[in-house]
Parts: C-alpha cells; sequence; structure tokens
C-alpha cells in the first residue's frame, strides 16, 4: 500500500520561496491546490508517486476532453494495462485523485512527468464509458437490475465525494461520458478536470458542467 500525502504548508511555503529558481508556483485558492511547472520537472510535490516515461508504453487514444486525452497503456514494470491522461500542466486532477479511494472512483496510481507535458496515470476501465456502452448496439436492451446497480454505485461514489472524502469534492460535470465501466461492469467516477475541493463550511462559489446534464 501506498500511503498518498498531499503537500502540507511548508511544503508549498517552500515551492513558492523557490519559484524564482525552479519556475513553480503553488497556491491554494478556494480550498483547491494548483501547480504550474516549467522546465524543472523535479520541483513536483513528492506526493505524487513518479512514474517514469520509459515504463510506459502508450497505445490508442480512448477519449479527449477540454482538460487533456486519454490513452491505453501498458505500466511495462507492473505488467497492467492503465490509463494515462495527457495534460499540460500538473493541475488540480492529479491533487484531487491523490486524495480519494473509493470502488466507485478510478483509482489514482501517479504522475509522469515529461516536457512539455504530463501524464496521470490511472486504473484501465476494460469497459469504456458508461456512455459508449449505452449506444452501443450490442447493448439495445439493459434489464432494470442493472440500471438500478449503475445507479447506486454512482450514488455510492458521489456520496463519498461530498461526505466522506478528506475534503468535500464537488465533480461539477457529472455525466455518463465522465463514467467509466471497470472489467466487471463496475460504475467508477472520473475526469475531475472541473472539480472544486471545498471544507466542509464551503461552498462552491460557481457552477459548471454540461447543460444537458445539470
Amino acid at each position: 500500500m501506498v500511503c498518498l500525502v498531499p503537500p502540507d504548508l511548508n511544503q508549498q511555503q517552500h515551492y513558492l520561496q523557490q519559484a524564482t529558481d525552479v519556475g513553480t508556483i503553488m497556491t491554494e485558492q478556494n480550498g483547491s491546490i494548483e501547480a504550474i511547472l516549467d522546465d524543472n520537472l523535479s520541483a513536483i510535490p513528492s506526493a505524487y508517486p513518479i512514474i517514469i516515461r520509459e515504463d510506459l508504453d502508450i497505445g490508442r487514444q480512448l477519449g479527449a476532453g477540454a482538460y487533456g486525452s486519454v490513452y491505453s497503456a501498458l505500466w511495462k514494470s507492473r505488467k497492467i494495462t492503465v490509463a494515462v491522461k495527457k495534460v499540460f500542466m500538473l493541475e488540480k486532477e492529479a491533487y484531487i485523485l491523490s486524495r480519494v479511494r473509493h470502488r466507485n472512483i478510478i483509482q489514482f496510481y501517479g504522475v509522469c512527468p515529461t516536457n512539455p507535458d504530463f501524464f496521470i496515470v490511472t486504473e484501465f476501465a476494460e469497459h469504456g464509458s458508461l456512455y459508449d456502452y449505452l449506444h452501443n448496439e450490442e447493448h439495445p436492451n439493459l434489464h432494470f437490475s442493472a440500471i438500478l446497480t449503475w445507479a447506486t454505485e454512482i450514488a455510492q461514489g458521489v456520496h463519498y465525494l461530498h461526505y466522506e472524502a478528506p475534503d468535500v469534492i464537488i465533480h461539477r460535470d457529472l455525466k455518463s461520458k465522465n463514467i467509466v465501466l471497470s472489467k466487471y461492469n463496475m460504475c467508477k467516477l472520473c475526469d475531475f478536470g472541473t472539480s472544486k475541493n471545498l471544507t466542509h463550511s464551503q461552498t462552491a462559489p460557481t457552477w459548471g458542467g454540461t447543460a444537458a446534464w445539470m
């Protein structure tokens, strides 16, 4: 088991003091932490396990969105298939994923720093997105029990984010394209690029998400 501990206040102050030298700025705004890194990749917060680029054999593209493209990859040293999300900065999504652990939320493995991009490495969902599954002609009729099971699993994931996670996490773009199905057709929430993490006494100051799903 790997214990993922977010950078504490002293670490954040250290990064701020080193900003001129290493081009790293870590700020805490509205309960979320954002990291902006430039050429010096050694400044990545130690809270995130580092997976070297040579250990990943990146394959086909699985999807794309406003916050990055997702690919399948072979994690060679572990001999498992993973999903890697290519992003342009080590954004808050890595911080949020490193703080949560629930069977109905995609599991975070670490980050892979490359220049100029970064990869967030997570578990691979064999059956793809719930959206693709529902629009696949090979699955024309879903049994009510399957629909009820999926609804329950999604609700359990959201309940964890709102009430059981270390911080209150608001997904802000929950839809079938951001829910994936595991090998055993278990629903897992993913794509936290627009999410916000709050304290239990805060409220979200803005709204977001896909209009048709709100």
